[in-house]
């Protein structure tokens, strides 16, 4: 794996100021993506051996949003990541994007699933020491891409992707036949009525490949982007699939940090403007190059 180029204060404010600029590259312009709200921690409660799940309330007074299937958010974790170490001007706060995993607009409270794993990322040191009445910042929500609605549906997930995948079945209910295939161990896998769900402990290509796809006419998948990547391929050049019915991305990069993926994310964003490019040849090199 090549190492990624050295991030100086130049172009650091170059990329950040990316995210203030508007451009046609926006997926999403219902409403201000940058707003900060607080979310203040009302409960923290392990749900499964290496799953813990954190409540809290918000500030925001338009609750709707939050109710969305697959609403994805950033949350702002009080530690800066290496990356930035040094750089002057650099945020302090490590950046992290996660799924709500509920939403109750009785209590004004969201959830998010913390996946436990070893290591000091910025998450887990956050996740160690968080108490009741902690607050955090949080992003504007912005719900990422869903299934086409269709008949026979194929959704995967690894443990990353799994409460944006189970976040997709309870809000769209989705027609006809619907297998889920994870990687995940059985106790992080909730009831799901009328879902065909299938545990993975191999490749999710491999467990992909395996299924009767002959009638899938729909594929969504969140995983490790090398994992993926098969997938989507497999979709597209096999079984013909459009790009609506192939709603496949990779959530995080083995041996890459987060904060690096931003950073790769705005680079390659840039590149795209650079040169004149569009939503299209923004989507089309992300699945390329990362």
């Amino acid at each position: 794996m090549s190492q990624p180029t050295p991030l100086d204060a130049q172009e650091l404010r170059g990329l950040l100021a990316l995210l203030d600029e508007p451009h046609d590259h926006e997926q999403d312009h219902s409403h201000d993506h940058h707003t900060r709200h607080h979310w203040s921690v009302t409960g923290i409660t392990p749900r499964a051996a290496q799953l813990t799940r954190v409540t809290g309330t918000l500030d925001d007074p338009h609750f709707e949003e939050w109710l969305l299937p697959n609403t994805a958010i950033r949350l702002e974790l009080p530690f800066q990541p290496p990356e930035l170490h040094g750089i002057a001007g650099a945020p302090t706060t490590a950046s992290r994007v996660y799924t709500v995993a509920d939403a109750d607009p009785a209590s004004r409270t969201i959830s998010v699933d913390f996946v436990v794993h070893e290591g000091d990322s910025p998450a887990m040191l956050w996740l160690r020491q968080a108490q009741i009445g902690d607050s955090v910042e949080v992003w504007e929500p912005s719900q990422h891409r869903l299934p086409h609605i269709a008949s026979d549906h194929v959704l995967i997930a690894d443990p990353t992707g799994l409460p944006a995948a189970i976040s997709v079945i309870r809000g769209l209910d989705l027609p006809g036949r619907v297998r889920l295939l994870t990687q995940v161990p059985e106790d992080q896998v909730p009831d799901l009525p009328g879902v065909e769900v299938q545990r993975v402990d191999g490749t999710l290509i491999d467990a992909f490949l395996a299924l009767d796809l002959s009638m899938v006419d729909s594929v969504w998948a969140a995983a490790e982007s090398s994992e993926v990547r098969p997938i989507r391929q497999h979709c597209r050049r096999v079984l013909n699939l459009g790009k609506e019915a192939t709603q496949v991305y990779g959530y995080w990069r083995r041996g890459t940090s987060n904060t690096q993926i931003d950073i790769d994310r705005l680079r390659l964003l840039r590149d795209v403007i650079a040169h004149g490019g569009d939503q299209s040849d923004l989507e089309r090199r992300m699945e390329e190059e990362l």
